[in-house]
C-alpha cells in the first residue's frame, strides 16, 4: 500500500471559543481585571455575612443553666396555665360568649357612627356650598346699580339666609367632632374586647396549650445528660397519656371529674418538680457543642453560599479537567456531573437538616456567666478568638463579633481607629452599633437590589425586544410605541410615587425599579433582531419549519444577547445609586435593617462632628459602582473591535 495514500493523524488542537476570545481582550484591561476581584469581594462579604459579622459564636462549648432555668419556669407556667383553664373551662366559655356578644354589639355601634359620620359630612359640604352660592348671589347684587332699592332687600335677605347657614354649618361641625371623639371612645371599648376574645379563645384551644408543655419539657433535654434526657422522656409519656385520656365536653367537666383531672395533674407536677428543680439537676448539666450561626443560616444563605463557591472553583475545575482529559465532549458530561452531584449533595444536606432548638440568643451574656464561675473575666465584647475561657468552656466567634442591631449604649459615636482601644474598627452609630457589622450586612440588601432588579428588567426588556424585533409590522410598531412611552416618564421621580403607594420595602424597591428601567434594554435587543433575523442561519430554521418560539428564544437570542449583558453591568450600578437614593430620602430599607444609603441618611445630622458615619458607606457605594461601570466599559471593548485602539 502506498504510505502517500494513508491517513494522516490530525495534530491536536485546542480552538477557542467566543467568550475565550473576549475574556483575553477583557484581561488586558488591568483596571477592570481589579474590579472583578472588588465585586467578587463585595459579593463574598455580603453572602457570608452570618459568618463574617455575627455576635453568635461560629462554635460554643459550655454548659446551659440559664436555659434551663427558663425552660423549667416556661413549664411550670404552661403546666399552671393549663390546668386553670381545664378547670374553669365552663366560665371561661360563658366569659367568651359575653365578650363576643359585647365585640359584635361595639362593632356595629362603630359602624352606625361612621354612618351617621358621613351623612353629617355630606350636609356639611352641602352647606358649605349653598354658603358659596350665596356669596356669589350677594355680590352679583352689589354690582346690580339699576335699581338701588331693590337690589338692597334682596341682599338683606341673601345675608340673613346665609348667616342662617353658616349657624346650622358651625352646628353640623360639632356634631362631626362629638361623633369622631365617640367614635375614638367605642373603638377603644371594642378593641379591648377584641383582646380578651382572643386571650379567652387561647386559653379554651387546649391542644395548642398541650403542645406548649410538651415543648416546654422536651426543651429541659437540651442542657442535660442522656440519663436525665431519658427520666424527661419518661415523664413527656406520662403527659401524653394523660392528654389523650382527657375528654373535655361543651358545657366543661362535672366537679368529680374536675377533681380527678387536678389530682392527676398534681400528680405529674410533683414527679417532675421533684426531679428536675435546677437544685437537683445542677451536677447533671453537660457541657454542648453547639455552632450557632451556622444553625442560624436559612435555606436561601446556604443555597447561595454553595452556588458562590461553585462559582469561585469552576475555573480551577475547567484547568484541571483541560490538563488531565483532552476529549471535549468528556469534559462537559463530567461538568455536568459536578454540578449535579453538588446540587444533589445540596438537597440532600437540606433533606437530613436537623431541627434547630430553642437555644438562648444572648451567647456572650452566657459563656460570661459560666466562665465567670471558675476565674473573673472583665469582658468578652469584641472576643474574636477563645482568648476569654475557662479550662473547659470555648466559645469562637466570627471575625466580627457583632450583630447588626446589637446595642451598646456606653459606646456611642466611637470613632474609627480610636486612640482610646476602641475594639469597633470602624467606630459606632448613635445608638452604640457597630459600623464594620452593619457594612457587612448592608451590602448584602445594596447588591441584591442591584442584581434582583437587573434581572426583572433584562428578563422582561428581552421579551418584548424579541418579539418586536422577530416579528416587525404593527406588532413592532404597538411595543415600539409603549417603549417609548414608559421612556417619556422620568424613572426615579416614577419610582419614587410608586414607592409612596405601594409603601417602602426591600422587595418593593427591587419590583418597581425592575418594572420601571426594562425600555433600555428592550431597544437594544429590538436592534440585535432586526439585525439578525435575516441572516441564513434563522432563514434555514425557518425553512425547515422550526416554530418562531424556537427560533426566537434558541437560535436568534443567544447570539443576541452581548450588548444586554454589557448594559446589565451598568444597569447594577444603576440599581445600587437608586437603592442608596430611595434610603437616604426615607423610601427604602427601614430601621433596624441596615444598607449603604440608609447608614448615610442616619448620618448626615452630624456630617461634620461624626464623618465616618456617611463617609464609609459613601465610600462603598462609590467604590462598587465604579466598579461595575470599569468592568462594563472593559466588556464592551472586549466585544466591541470597533472600541479598541
Amino acid at each position: 500500500m502506498d504510505k502517500s495514500l494513508a491517513p494522516v493523524p490530525h495534530e491536536k488542537t485546542t480552538g477557542k471559543s467566543y467568550w475565550d476570545i473576549v475574556w483575553k481582550q477583557f484581561k488586558k484591561k488591568t483596571s477592570a481585571v481589579i474590579s472583578v476581584w472588588i465585586i467578587l469581594f463585595f459579593f463574598f462579604i455580603a453572602i457570608f455575612a452570618p459568618l463574617i459579622a455575627n455576635n453568635n459564636p461560629l462554635a460554643i462549648y459550655t454548659s446551659y443553666g440559664e436555659f434551663y432555668k427558663d425552660s423549667y419556669a416556661s413549664w411550670e407556667k404552661t403546666h399552671e396555665k393549663l390546668l386553670s383553664s381545664i378547670l374553669n373551662q365552663k366560665s371561661l366559655m360563658e366569659s367568651q360568649k359575653k365578650a363576643q356578644i359585647q365585640f359584635d354589639v361595639l362593632k356595629k355601634k362603630v359602624y352606625l357612627i361612621n354612618k351617621k359620620k358621613d351623612e353629617l359630612k355630606n350636609k356639611y359640604e352641602k352647606t358649605k356650598g349653598k354658603i358659596t352660592e350665596l356669596e356669589e348671589a350677594i355680590e352679583k347684587l352689589s354690582k346690580n346699580t339699576s335699581s338701588r332699592s331693590s337690589t338692597e332687600k334682596d341682599k338683606d335677605v341673601l345675608i340673613q339666609r346665609k348667616l342662617v347657614l353658616e349657624n346650622k354649618r358651625k352646628v353640623l361641625g360639632r356634631q362631626e367632632k362629638d361623633l369622631a371623639k365617640e367614635r375614638v371612645k367605642k373603638l377603644v371599648k371594642k378593641d379591648g374586647a377584641n383582646i380578651l376574645l382572643i386571650q379567652l379563645k387561647s386559653q379554651l384551644d387546649y391542644g395548642k396549650m398541650e403542645n406548649l408543655v410538651l415543648d416546654s419539657l422536651k426543651a429541659l433535654k437540651f442542657p442535660v445528660s442522656d440519663e436525665t434526657a431519658s427520666q424527661i422522656d419518661k415523664y413527656i409519656e406520662q403527659y401524653d397519656a394523660f392528654f389523650s385520656g382527657i375528654t373535655l365536653e361543651k358545657g366543661g367537666l362535672n366537679q368529680s371529674a374536675k377533681d380527678q383531672v387536678k389530682q392527676e395533674m398534681d400528680k405529674l407536677h410533683g414527679l417532675v418538680a421533684g426531679q428536675l428543680t435546677f437544685s437537683n439537676i445542677r451536677n447533671h448539666l453537660v457541657r454542648k457543642l453547639t455552632f450557632p450561626a451556622f444553625r442560624s443560616l436559612s435555606s436561601l444563605d446556604i443555597t447561595f453560599m454553595i452556588l458562590f463557591l461553585i462559582l469561585v472553583a469552576s475555573p480551577l475545575i475547567n484547568k484541571l479537567l483541560t490538563l488531565f482529559i483532552h476529549d471535549l465532549a468528556r469534559q462537559k458530561r463530567l461538568k455536568r456531573y459536578i454540578i449535579f452531584g453538588l446540587l444533589g449533595v445540596f438537597a440532600f444536606v437540606l433533606i437530613i437538616n436537623p431541627s434547630r432548638p430553642f437555644i438562648p440568643t444572648d451567647y456572650k451574656k452566657l459563656f460570661i456567666s459560666n466562665i465567670e464561675k471558675t476565674r473573673s473575666v472583665t469582658s468578652i465584647k469584641g472576643q474574636a478568638s477563645p482568648a476569654s475561657q475557662s479550662e473547659e468552656d470555648y466559645a469562637i466567634f466570627p471575625p466580627v463579633p457583632y450583630g447588626f442591631n446589637e446595642n451598646f449604649s456606653g459606646d456611642r459615636y466611637e470613632s474609627p481607629f480610636s486612640a482610646t482601644g476602641s475594639q469597633h474598627l470602624l467606630g459606632t452609630d448613635n445608638t452604640g452599633r457597630d459600623v464594620l457589622s452593619r457594612m457587612i450586612w448592608g451590602a448584602r440588601i445594596s447588591l441584591s437590589v442591584g442584581f434582583v432588579a437587573v434581572s426583572i428588567y433584562v428578563f422582561i426588556g428581552v421579551f418584548f425586544g424579541a418579539v418586536a424585533g422577530y416579528f416587525g409590522g404593527k406588532i413592532d410598531i404597538v411595543i415600539s410605541r409603549f417603549i417609548e412611552i414608559v421612556i417619556c416618564f422620568p424613572s426615579f421621580f416614577l419610582i419614587l410615587t410608586i414607592i409612596a403607594f405601594v409603601g417602602p420595602s426591600i422587595t418593593n424597591i427591587m419590583i418597581v425599579i425592575g418594572f420601571t428601567s426594562w425600555p433600555g434594554v428592550a431597544r437594544l435587543t429590538r436592534g440585535e433582531f432586526l439585525k439578525l433575523r435575516n441572516q441564513d442561519f434563522v432563514m434555514a430554521a425557518k425553512s425547515l419549519g422550526v416554530p418562531d418560539f424556537k427560533i426566537i428564544f434558541k437560535h436568534i437570542l443567544p447570539n443576541a444577547l452581548t450588548p444586554v449583558l454589557v448594559s446589565a453591568t451598568f444597569g447594577i450600578a444603576s440599581a445600587m445609586l437608586i437603592e442608596a437614593s430611595l434610603s437616604y430620602l426615607g423610601f427604602g430599607v427601614r430601621e433596624p435593617f441596615p444598607s449603604w444609603g440608609q447608614m448615610i441618611s442616619v448620618g448626615q445630622s452630624n456630617v461634620l462632628t461624626h464623618w465616618w458615619l456617611s463617609l464609609i458607606p459613601g465610600i462603598a457605594i462609590f467604590i462598587s459602582v465604579t466598579t461595575y461601570n470599569l468592568v462594563g466599559d472593559a466588556l464592551r471593548e472586549a466585544i466591541d473591535p470597533r472600541l479598541k485602539e
